[in-house]
């Protein structure tokens, strides 16, 4: 029958109903009445046996539904999975099994995933005699071998020993290359804007703009970090003049509108005052960064993850992630040592225009290019630990070919991996392992006791022991990525203390200019811990700020003689200052003399006292005894 569909049937009464086609196969005899050049017959043909001996388990899948057209084969797969003809219902394809609505595969595709799973065999966990049977992985082993034959720790140059102080570690990272570079990308960048101002607008504080100098940059940074210790609504609250907000410190190194111009005005970093983009930042992020890593070489083993900045204005790359404590953010790859947590490299992500290394493969994943850019600065040897948004076969044997061992958690469906692992779900603390035949990868799945899915962890170094950790058994490899992987947290922990990047701001690069600041007091807390001997308490993170701080001021104090007329006693808008900034840390100047009237003492605020330090500008009262010695010394 002319134009007649193959499936078209008679029925008893002579009429003729056609039987009711899937969708590929209606598709296909269309595409085919077009295609052919005779209307009068329509023919099937037939897909040639194939004579590929395939294991069982490989399923292949028709094509249920596609947005291309299909070949005429896809209606002989379509016959296969239908019912027979003559029948007016079809059987619906499985729903929620992943992968339903894929292209089946090709040859080429089926033999690789054969080739794939019979890679991996399971390891038994014990034997006949129900002993543990310890298998370990890596057949290789690699030497640790530091990049520029460098010792782990901290760099004898950088003269850092058991008797450096806070200001002295923190001096190794920001060198005075570092605020000799802020110092002149602010006044450049303060001078083009003063150029742009003029005429000056009316009340304008640009036009009163003098440069800065470096004894008021030592200054910045001393209230930039007390500002993370000490919270206040805005930046204007720490100049109040409310008991309740009221602290003299402030207002003895600064007045309010000179630190406001620095802060919310002038304050630049960019390679230009014209740098635009990643340029606003990025440079001086790498100044820093090299400082890093001449000051500590890390130990072997690695920890690489996200950093996260949270961050809610407007900006081209910003992020969103739900999962994360800040849903919006800033994200930076951070790699870190993962017995200290030292901060060794960091790459911020700015979207196609990230800066990785140029030995990367532009056409690679992401996760290699990233570990290519990370671990640069690291020599062949090192164990890293990473979490399963990076864990690849790809990323596994990258890292093998470059001598490095990787242990991270796994996402159950990634290629490469045996399948068993989504199915064969382990009992409540058991676990189950599987390995390469040449035993270079080891997988384990361990589902814990109050966990739903197992955590499946894969290794190139470790082995199939166990571990009591806090009285219960535990995979080695597992307690391994769970120390190790806290090199990373650790970080962010300790940042969101008294971090003064968390204040608001409408600028992204200012974000992360105060959160490497934050980075490298960090850093230095490590050097200064580090160099002291193990018997010694260690000082906490706060009181480590608090010496910084105390150093900082040291620093413009000691420069304070050459600079300070170019400061001058200029009175400010509204309050005069009270008194020369600092002069009362300036020794042999100080007397004590006698007033003859009693007044509240300005150091201790408790008791009253009849004697005043005459060598100070604003006369403080003081107590004779103890206060007037504290005051005086910094």
């Amino acid at each position: 029958m002319s134009g007649r569909c193959p499936e078209q049937l008679e029925g008893p009464d002579g009429r003729i109903r056609p039987r009711r086609l899937t969708a590929i196969e209606a598709r296909n005899f269309l595409q085919n009445i077009l295609d052919n050049s005779s209307d009068d017959e329509f023919s099937v043909e037939e897909e040639p046996d194939s004579d590929l001996d395939l294991d069982d388990d490989i399923e292949f899948r028709p094509e249920i539904r596609s947005s291309s057209r299909s070949s005429s084969n896809a209606v002989h797969d379509g016959e296969q999975a239908g019912p027979s003809s003559g029948s007016r219902s079809r059987e619906r394809p499985q729903t929620g099994s992943r992968g339903a609505n894929k292209r089946p595969r090709t040859v080429d595709q089926n033999l690789d995933l054969v080739e794939e799973q019979a890679e991996w065999e399971e390891i038994p966990i014990v034997d006949g005699l129900g002993n543990a049977v310890p298998v370990r992985a890596t057949t290789e082993q690699y030497d640790f071998l530091p990049k520029n034959r460098r010792e782990p720790g901290i760099n004898a140059a950088t003269g850092i020993d058991e008797n450096s102080s806070a200001i002295d570690c923190f001096r190794a990272l920001w060198t005075p290359e570092v605020f000799n570079q802020l110092l002149n990308t602010i006044n450049n960048y303060a001078e083009q804007r003063q150029q742009r101002n003029n005429p000056p607008k009316k009340r304008s504080l640009i036009a009163k703009w003098e440069p800065l100098t470096l004894f008021e940059l030592y200054k910045f940074i001393a209230v930039t970090i007390t500002m993370g210790i000490i919270d206040m609504p805005t930046v204007k609250h720490y100049w109040s003049g409310k008991s309740m907000y009221q602290s003299s410190f402030f207002s003895k190194l600064f007045t309010r509108d000179r630190f406001e111009l620095i802060f919310h005005a002038m304050l630049h970093v960019g390679s230009t005052a014209q740098a635009e983009g990643k340029d606003k930042i990025e440079p001086f992020m790498n100044a820093l960064i090299a400082n890093f890593n001449h000051a500590f070489y890390p130990f072997q083993s690695l920890s690489l993850d996200e950093m996260v900045i949270g961050w809610t204005g407007r900006w081209i790359y910003k992020q969103y992630n739900a999962s994360k404590p800040k849903k919006y953010h800033i994200k930076t790859f951070g790699l870190c040592d993962a017995n200290t947590g030292y901060v060794v490299n960091i790459l911020t992500y700015f979207g196609r225009n990230t800066s990785y290394s140029h030995e990367s493969d532009g056409d690679g994943a992401m996760a290699v290019r990233v570990f290519q850019t990370l671990l640069q600065v690291v020599g062949k040897g090192h164990h890293i630990f990473a979490d399963r948004f990076y864990t690849t076969r790809k990323l596994v044997d990258y890292l093998k070919e470059n001598s490095t061992y990787y242990t991270g958690t796994l996402i159950a469906n990634r290629k490469g991996f045996p399948k068993a692992i989504q199915t064969d779900i382990p009992d409540l603390t058991k676990k189950k392992c599987y390995a390469t035949i040449d035993k270079s990868i080891l997988l384990t799945s361990f589902r814990d006791k109050k966990a739903k899915k197992p955590v499946i962890v894969v290794s190139t170094s470790a082995d199939t022991t166990d571990v009591m950790v806090k009285g219960k058994s535990k995979p080695s490899v597992v307690n391994q990525y769970n120390y190790a992987m806290n090199g990373c947290d650790r970080v962010d922990q300790m940042l969101t203390y008294y971090g003064t990047y968390q204040r608001k701001t409408y600028k992204w690069w200012k974000k992360l200019f105060h959160w490497m600041l934050e980075v490298s007091q960090y850093n230095a807390y490590v050097l200064y811990c580090l160099s002291r001997p193990e018997e010694e308490i260690r000082k906490s993170m706060l009181h480590f700020k608090e010496q910084l701080v105390d150093g900082l001021i040291n620093l413009s104090v000691e420069i304070m003689p050459q600079q300070a007329h170019a400061e001058g006693d200029a009175s400010t808008v509204g309050r005069p200052r009270k008194s020369v900034v600092l002069e009362r840390y300036i020794g042999n100047i100080h007397l004590i003399s006698f007033r003859g009237m009693q007044r509240k003492c300005v150091h201790c605020d408790t008791r009253r006292s009849q004697f005043f330090c005459k060598g100070c500008s604003d006369k403080p009262t003081l107590c004779p005894k103890n206060c007037f010695e504290q005051y005086h010394t910094p």
